[in-house]
């Protein structure tokens, strides 16, 4: 299985990166257009928040997992874990801890 999931990232390279490129930069958006919303969209751009947090998870976990080299994956994509378990972090406690996520401080005014 590990080896037909490299297999398939890797005859999708091209594809596969540039649709996280997008995703990522959806996720900016997201994130800028959520600190400007009104308390009716920001429901919404909160679950896309979310969904876009769980595919990175899944995303870096299923790298993660497939890799033959794990520790030479985690050297070259420490970034995506740290990014993503900050995110996890906010999600699981709600975005109350101030300074730990983007839209922390317009809530705790």
């Amino acid at each position: 299985m590990r080896r037909r999931f490299n297999e398939f990232v890797d005859r999708h390279e091209v594809p596969w990166e540039l649709t996280m490129a997008v995703l990522a930069v959806a996720f900016v958006v997201v994130g800028f257009a959520s600190d400007d919303a009104g308390a009716s969209l920001l429901p919404t751009l909160e679950a896309f928040d979310l969904a876009l947090t769980v595919v990175f998870i899944a995303e870096f976990g299923s790298r993660f997992l497939a890799s033959y080299d794990r520790r030479r994956y985690l050297r070259g994509h420490w970034i995506d874990l740290a990014v993503s378990l900050r995110e996890l972090f906010c999600v699981m406690f709600g975005h109350r801890n101030a300074g730990m996520c983007r839209r922390c401080g317009r809530r705790a005014r």
